[in-house]
């Protein structure tokens, strides 16, 4: 009596391993990836520092006080831990697979970036109430939205500045910044900030040299929709 072999589908084996390859691939790609951003969010951070301390050094020298809107400067652990959580293997697996295209419907990764704001205050939605992400109008989250520690915004604008660098391959240059020309005022995450925390962000990109990018955002939100 003979006995069956079972049969192997190649085809099922070969794509198997293919898709495991290109997750190893991901993995490794991303690993790359995040350190670059750590690495560049501690040189943006120290780059805000330093302006930071030359604006107080300004106000100093002439006098007068110290705007109380002057945002204070990044402490080098908070820029050494910075983004810790996605080292972590619920962030670091559905983040990897996002960025390299392998994301599918059912991913895992808004749950991923749910527990990456949780665990990190320098994001604005960590900020945000239940009545934040209930309101349906999003020019008016932030009513609802808790006011940001001073330190979480200037490391807010530094990682800012890190991901035009690591992920878009450009450095934020001042009347060229194109995501804040999108993102800072109307229905974004920016925009739903708490009224306090928004006013230290506008004061920090200005002392940073970017007061013409806030103009532009600003004219591109109340140009009437075509």
């Amino acid at each position: 009596m003979s006995i069956s072999q079972p049969v192997v589908d190649v085809a099922v084996v070969r794509d198997k391993l293919v898709n495991l390859a290109r997750l190893g691939r991901a993995l490794v790609v991303y690993f790359f990836v995040l350190t670059l951003h750590k690495l560049v969010v501690i040189a943006m951070g120290c780059w805000v520092n330093a302006v930071i301390r030359r604006a107080r050094q300004k106000y100093i020298v002439q006098g007068t006080q110290i705007s109380s809107q002057l945002s204070p400067q990044i402490p080098l652990r908070r820029l050494v831990f910075h983004d810790w959580s996605k080292f972590m293997w619920c962030e670091y697996l559905p983040y990897a697979k996002h960025f390299c295209g392998l994301a599918g419907p059912n991913d895992g990764f808004r749950v991923a970036f749910a527990h990456h704001c949780k665990f990190n205050d320098h994001h604005a939605e960590h900020h945000f109430t239940a009545e934040s992400w209930t309101e349906q109008d999003r020019s008016r989250r932030g009513r609802f939205a808790r006011a940001m520690p001073p330190v979480c915004v200037t490391e807010m604008v530094a990682d800012m500045m890190a991901a035009e660098v690591s992920y878009c391959h450009r450095m934020p240059r001042p009347g060229r910044w194109s995501w804040i020309h999108a993102n800072l005022f109307g229905p974004s995450v920016l925009g739903s900030l708490h009224p306090q925390s928004f006013g230290l962000l506008c004061e920090l990109l200005q002392e940073l040299g970017f007061s013409e990018d806030i103009a532009i955002a600003r004219l591109k939100t109340d140009a009437p929709k075509q």
